[in-house]
């Protein structure tokens, strides 16, 4: 195949149930983003950034401190696997597919369902930049070009899903 076969699409998330587990770098950034699209984030995690700590303190995210846990996972509609620990991260993508929950596992791009794209946001546009999970820099270089050809669109920072490391 010619192509990448991960398909373009967006997605109402407002009502969505998300999960994070991890608390980290990934995580602050990819909630940082998804914050502003979407209502029901929960975050599961012993620890977290200061950032998100301060979401959780001001009611924008909710903030589980506990570790992994398969019953975590009961009427959840996306699912980021970013806790820092691959076994941990493989464990939560292979109990996510058993019950055919939407995941990404920021340790490893071969195991994601989707990837989270870099975004480009002015008014009530938005724009999705992925590299199927290897292009991180060409993406950035990508998103950066759109913002200035957008009149410095949206500065959000946020790299592809799957591309980022703790």
């Amino acid at each position: 195949m010619g192509h990448s076969s991960y398909f373009p699409l967006f997605v109402d998330v407002s009502r969505k149930k998300i999960l994070f587990f991890g608390g980290g770098n990934i995580a602050t950034r990819r909630i940082g983003v998804l914050n502003g699209f979407a209502e029901n984030i929960c975050m599961i995690s012993p620890e977290a950034s200061e950032t998100l700590g301060e979401m959780a303190r001001s009611g924008q995210i909710f903030w589980k401190r506990d570790r992994y846990d398969p019953s975590f996972l009961e009427d959840a509609d996306l699912v980021f696997a970013c806790t820092g620990d691959k076994e941990t991260d493989v464990r939560i993508v292979n109990d996510c597919r058993e019950r055919n929950i939407l995941v990404n596992a920021a340790s490893d791009h071969g195991l994601c369902d989707f990837f989270f794209p870099a975004i480009v946001e002015k008014n009530q546009t938005v724009i999705g930049i992925n590299g199927s999970g290897v292009d991180h820099s060409g993406v950035k270089e990508l998103r950066i070009r759109i913002e200035e050809m957008l009149d410095g669109g949206s500065q959000q920072e946020n790299e592809q899903d799957c591309d980022d490391r703790q």
